[in-house]
């Protein structure tokens, strides 16, 4: 609907509208368009009005506001000049226009305001029309609703009473099963499973193999009764044997001209292809050579012949010879023939696949992971804790590590054919500790928080915060928990505890010490009871205690009556070992070894007692949690076995409250006629009947019930226990996890069984290695005992070792 009173312009308008495909109504008055809006008939409303501002009677803006009451769908568009553009401003918001057409107008202005209003318009009536049916949809679906809520009560009802009838025919089924039809032929998954073999190619392959020599006994046995033997086939046999054409279509088909073109050229040449002589004839002409590795092939001639020097018996002298994998092509055999002699260098025949190695994990720190101090230790052996020298510093954030993955090899192929393995690379645990984050991607650790960065001899990374304890720590601080640095500058008093990353303190008095780093003492350490340390240990003495750690002990003077457990070095070159044990995988080094009034010290080097301590512990849990997994294994058997009896038992009863059930509507048919015909002493005994019928029946549905309740308590019961085995699972799966670190760190280092003396070693003292050991029966001193693999012609086969004595 077009409303404009110049007549020129109305028609410019209907003939852009037209042409694009518009119906278009024009009207010169407000009144007339408005009545044609009200009284239009069509199946639809007018999808847009145009009008113009400037009318006579009403002002386009009022003229389109009307037209928004009367269909509010229809799209609005007010032509008008721009001189007032307050004034125009106004009309546009109050009859809510859609689009204003400047005058004078361009005309592909007006075609794509009209036409983007129409398709505005078509997505009005489309959304109207969706809310319609949706709105209808909704009330059918109440209405379903409604109808479903309705029978939900008797659905409810109705499924119960399915349930039990199922459970009732799953018993009767159950309890069935013991009976075994003779006449049923067990399917071969049958039989697998009866032996525990799993039902797949590989599982059948794999005991065919195990009983396949009966199988060959059985096969002759079968063939003998018609006087046929049992031969077996070789390879080499089908090139020839045209007789198992039939048997191996595919491989004789490409293996029979060859074996045929050898038979007819050796024939040729006066020799036969098949006897032992020819193979020697071939070897007396060509010589074969291989690359240490195997990967390559020379050929060379020997004795030049012309007439075996031919494609044909080379490809045959190189099967011979088992040369069957990347042999060149026979152009460049028959290149090389053409012109070889004897003088001519050997020739690469074959060229198999290289193997690509593995490649191992690495970790590449950002920080230095040797630090072992935590403050300057002076000469007097006490430390200054403001001179903590180069002490590693990481502020919040800061890229620690990143892990470079191990990379899967390939194995190669040597030129017969055999696959070349390589090792699968070495993984190395790459883990987040206190004061870390791990990237998303889990390749990079960032500080979390600022301090000093560790790494533990797990591989964890720690970034540690400080704790300061002015004076000792004992009853006034209580024992101490800290992720991070534990500074004492007093004594860690007897009967307390520390667990953190590292210690630094005066001296330690029978306290129990636990750390993922270095523990330093200035002065020393006595009669405590337990000192586990996954870094390095320095004290000036150690008195009556016990310590495991990872890294080197370093001790000033004496180590006196103390257990010791090192997968580093025992570090006490200028003080002495009385009464010890010691064991120190990368062996001891030590001033003095007993003296004359205390007793033998005993010591083991090259061997990691300690984590091998750890790893037995770790297997020790792991067999504790395997036997209660089996205990709580069998108790769900035990469960499984009664819920299979109950099974048993419902069926049972289930029979009684059918029979009874069938009985009573036999007897109730019974019982009118008896009453109608008077004969009260049949009619009393039938009810009577009637009544046990019931009793039976109302019991026998008890015992099903609570035959159902003890299986619904067994079946809650058996999932406990099974998540309960889940657990144990998960827990074994972290003590593995432990275990494989363990094994990692002491594999990063090669045992050192050496025990060097600067001074005297005192008669009594025993020695261990690896592979042997030492009793001194009389002092010695300034020498290097090492334990050294004897030579193989004095021991002929056997490997044999001894404990060596160097003096310097």
């Amino acid at each position: 609907m077009v409303i404009e009173t110049q007549d020129e312009v109305q028609a410019r308008i209907e003939t852009l509208l037209s042409q694009k495909g518009f119906i278009t109504h024009c009207f010169d008055t407000s009144a007339a368009g408005i009545e044609a809006l009200t009284t239009f008939s069509g199946t639809t409303p007018y999808a847009l009005v145009i009008s113009s501002y400037a009318m006579p009677e009403m002002k386009g803006d009022e003229i389109l506001l009307k037209a928004r009451e009367i269909s509010p769908a229809t799209m609005r568009i007010l032509m008008a000049e721009t001189d007032d553009i307050e004034t125009l401003a106004n009309a546009i918001n109050a009859a809510q226009i859609h689009s204003c057409l400047t005058l004078p107008f361009e005309d592909n202005e007006l075609v794509s305001q009209a036409e983007n209003c129409c398709v505005q318009f078509q997505t009005t009536l489309k959304l109207q029309n969706l809310k319609r049916t949706t709105q209808r949809q909704n009330k059918q679906l109440f209405q379903i609703a409604g109808n479903f809520k309705k029978q939900e009560a008797a659905d409810l009802a109705s499924m119960e009473e399915r349930k039990k009838q199922i459970r009732i025919l799953e018993s009767k089924l159950q309890a069935g099963k013991g009976a075994v039809n003779p006449d049923r032929i067990p399917s071969l998954k049958e039989i697998l499973e009866t032996k525990e073999i799993e039902f797949s190619s590989q599982g059948f392959g794999a005991e065919f193999i195990k009983i396949k020599d009966q199988c060959k006994q059985i096969l002759e046995t079968s063939l003998s009764r018609h006087s046929v033997t049992l031969s077996p086939l070789y390879y080499r046999d089908i090139i020839y044997r045209s007789g198992q054409e039939k048997q191996y279509p595919a491989l004789v088909e490409k293996l029979l001209p060859m074996g045929r073109m050898l038979v007819h050229q050796s024939n040729a040449a006066g020799m036969n292809l098949f006897g032992k002589n020819f193979k020697l004839y071939l070897d007396n002409h060509f010589q074969l050579t291989f690359s240490p590795d195997r990967v390559k092939a020379f050929i060379k001639i020997k004795k030049k012949e012309k007439r075996i020097q031919d494609l044909t018996f080379i490809k045959y002298f190189l099967f011979w010879h088992n040369v069957t994998y990347g042999v060149i092509d026979d152009g460049a055999i028959k290149d090389w023939l053409s012109s070889a002699s004897e003088n001519t260098p050997p020739f690469q025949v074959a060229h198999g696949l290289y193997p690509v190695f593995s490649e191992d994990a690495v970790i590449k720190y950002q920080f230095p992971i040797n630090f072992r101090h935590a403050g300057k230790v002076n000469e007097d052996g006490s430390i200054n804790f403001r001179d903590r020298g180069e002490i590693p510093f990481a502020p919040k954030n800061t890229f620690m590590a990143a892990k470079i993955y191990p990379k899967q090899g390939r194995p190669g192929i040597d030129i017969m054919g055999n696959e070349i393995p390589v090792k699968d690379p070495v993984d190395i645990t790459f883990e987040a500790g206190p004061g870390t984050r791990l990237s998303e991607d889990g390749n990079k650790i960032y500080a979390q928080i600022e301090g000093q960065p560790h790494v533990d001899a797990m591989g964890k990374i720690t970034v540690c915060p400080e704790l300061i304890i002015k004076g000792d720590l004992g009853f006034e601080t209580g024992d101490i928990l800290f992720e991070g640095n534990v500074i004492v500058d007093g004594t860690v008093k007897q009967g307390f505890k520390v667990k953190g990353a590292s210690l630094t303190a005066r001296e330690i008095e029978g306290a129990e010490i636990d750390l993922t780093g270095d523990l330093d003492v200035s002065l020393g350490i006595v009669d405590a009871e337990l000192i586990n340390v996954k870094g390095f240990v320095q004290a000036k003495f150690i008195h009556n205690s016990k310590i495991n750690a990872f890294g080197d002990l370093i001790v000033q003077k004496e180590i006196m009556d103390s257990c010791i457990r090192l997968s580093g070095a025992c570090i006490n070159t200028s003080g002495v070992i009385i009464a010890s044990e010691i064991s120190a995988n990368m062996g001891v080094d030590a001033g003095n070894i007993g003296t004359d009034s205390s007793g033998p010290s005993k010591l083991t080097v090259g061997v990691d007692e300690h984590t091998n301590l750890l790893v037995a512990k770790v297997d020790a849990k792991k067999k504790i949690h395997f036997e209660a997994a089996d205990q709580l294994k069998k108790e769900i058997s035990d469960l499984e076995k009664e819920d299979s009896n109950l099974h048993g038992i419902i069926a049972k009863f289930a029979y009684v409250q059918d029979k009874a059930q069938l009985d009573l509507k036999k007897i109730d048919q019974k019982i009118g006629g008896l009453k109608a015909s008077g004969n009260m002493a049949a009619f009393q005994k039938v009810t009577q009947a009637a009544k046990q019928l019931r009793e039976e029946a109302s019991q026998a549905e008890k015992e099903i019930n609570d035959g159902f309740e003890r299986q619904d308590a067994l079946v809650l019961e058996i999932s406990q226990k099974q998540a309960r085995i889940k657990q144990f699972k998960d827990l074994n799966k972290e003590l593995s996890d432990e275990k494989k670190r363990l094994l990692e760190f002491t594999a990063r280092k090669k045992p050192l069984p050496q025990v060097k003396i600067a001074k005297k070693i005192k008669s009594g003292t025993r020695i261990f290695g690896p592979n042997s050991s030492i009793h001194f029966h009389k002092s010695d001193s300034r020498c290097k005992i090492m334990e050294i693999k004897k030579n193989p012609e004095e021991t002929g086969s056997l490997a044999m070792y001894e404990m060596k004595i160097t003096n310097y």
